[in-house]
């Protein structure tokens, strides 16, 4: 007779990654500190809050060490009951906030060196599904669910569509934008080739925007 066998490993502890949207620095920090403080589970803290809505308290903690998005009162009095180092929570934050712009920035540092070689990046998979954190597009009502890639950016630029002259002093090739269609409202990110800057403005019109984005989408696959 046959037997299942199961072996288990363990890995050792490797570094978080760098360009995850949770801060995860953040809530480590806040965790061990309300352990230390005497804290072992979420509705002690909640109480001593001494809000009024007991339950949406609970549920801001309970969201934000999942996700690491807190209210600033609610973090200001994080700060006041669990003696926490403003200044500390400050430099996780900025850190945070580098590591996951670190990929734009360097689009943006060698934006002429890399369009030289869009054909290139366009023609290899591996280089044009690159995403990076601060790319894409949001947009109210209606969407996409592919992503927006580096290849696909390259593909609508050179195309010119993305980009826009009335923002800055040159080109302005768009990497992010939001908005709606309905109300037009928008804000776009990109970069001007000119002044070599990222620029965060917003366009006339957010359906000159969206409308390449949903409908003239590159023929090969992701």
């Amino acid at each position: 007779m046959s037997h299942l066998a199961l072996k288990f490993y363990a890995d050792d502890p490797v570094a978080h990654p760098s360009n995850i949207t949770t801060n995860i620095n953040l809530i480590d920090y806040i965790a061990s500190s309300a352990r230390l403080a005497g804290y072992d589970t979420l509705k002690p803290l909640a109480r001593d809050f001494g809000f009024q809505n007991f339950n949406k308290v609970m549920s801001a903690l309970q969201e934000f060490f999942v996700t690491s998005k807190i209210h600033d009162a609610y973090l200001q009095k994080l700060v006041q009951l669990l003696d926490l180092d403003p200044q500390k929570i400050e430099e996780i934050i900025n850190a945070h906030q580098d590591a996951l712009f670190k990929d734009q920035r360097l689009l943006i540092q060698h934006f002429n060196a890399l369009y030289a070689q869009a054909d290139l990046i366009m023609a290899q998979e591996r280089f044009r599904n690159l995403v990076f954190h601060g790319m894409g597009i949001e947009s109210a009502w209606v969407g996409r669910q592919r992503p927006l890639t580096l290849g696909e950016l390259f593909f609508h630029w050179k195309n010119n569509r993305l980009v826009t002259e009335s923002v800055c002093c040159g080109l302005v090739y768009i990497f992010h934008a939001a908005g709606s269609p309905l109300s037009g409202a928008n804000s776009v990110t990109g970069y001007c080739d000119s002044c070599r800057q990222k620029i965060s403005t917003s366009l006339p019109s957010f359906s000159a925007i969206l409308h390449p984005l949903l409908n003239n989408p590159p023929l090969w696959p992701y």
